[in-house]
């Protein structure tokens, strides 16, 4: 699961960096592309929101603001999020 999530992490930055670049030039397929790295970052969104309320020990409220902070800070959050609660708790490199 932390696989996917570093991978969807990732790759949806990158596409969805290229698509505004696409559409910042006017260039076609921007669109496209900036869909496509949305879609990809439901995958992590889903993921980090699946690991924080299965977390027990989390309170309610640091739950809530998580789930606030994944829909409205996506790319932001979800980069604190790898960095701060999954990589130290699985150990990742």
């Amino acid at each position: 699961m932390i696989k996917w999530y570093k991978s969807s992490l990732i790759i949806s930055i990158v596409i969805i960096i290229i698509g505004a670049i696409f559409k910042i030039l006017h260039w076609q397929g921007g669109k496209l592309l900036f869909f496509i790295g949305l879609l990809i970052s439901l995958i992590y969104i889903i993921i980090g929101l699946n690991e924080i309320f299965k977390n027990d020990t989390k309170s309610i409220f640091e739950k809530l603001l998580w789930f606030l902070g994944f829909i409205l800070f996506s790319w932001i959050i979800g980069l604190i999020y790898y960095f701060s609660e999954l990589k130290p708790k699985y150990k990742l490199k």
